[in-house]
């Protein structure tokens, strides 16, 4: 676990910000409103508390890491792709 924390909606939202995609909106809900019988903590995030004890060095903020993995998958492309298809428009060519 990074540091810092989010939502799964602050983390969908981040995915399509690096990749630059503003055709796509990503709507917040509670857990009221998700489908699913399971039950969530009103508040649940992971903790990186025990890395934090051993004295390493802290780990990077979550956007950065993020950044740094997307990159590295070159998700731009795959995710520009989903979005065109599910618009019915052509998708890019892979590399």
């Amino acid at each position: 676990t990074n540091s810092g924390s989010t939502s799964w909606h602050g983390l969908a939202s981040a995915v399509l910000d690096i990749a630059d995609i503003t055709s796509v909106r990503v709507d917040a809900i509670t857990t009221q409103h998700r489908e699913g019988q399971a039950r969530r903590p009103a508040y649940s995030v992971l903790d990186n508390a025990a890395w934090r004890r051993l004295g390493e060095a802290p780990l990077p903020d979550w956007r950065e890491a993020l950044a740094s993995y997307l990159a590295s998958r070159d998700v731009e492309v795959e995710l520009r792709g989903v979005v065109q298809r599910r618009a019915g428009l052509p998708t890019p060519v892979n590399r």
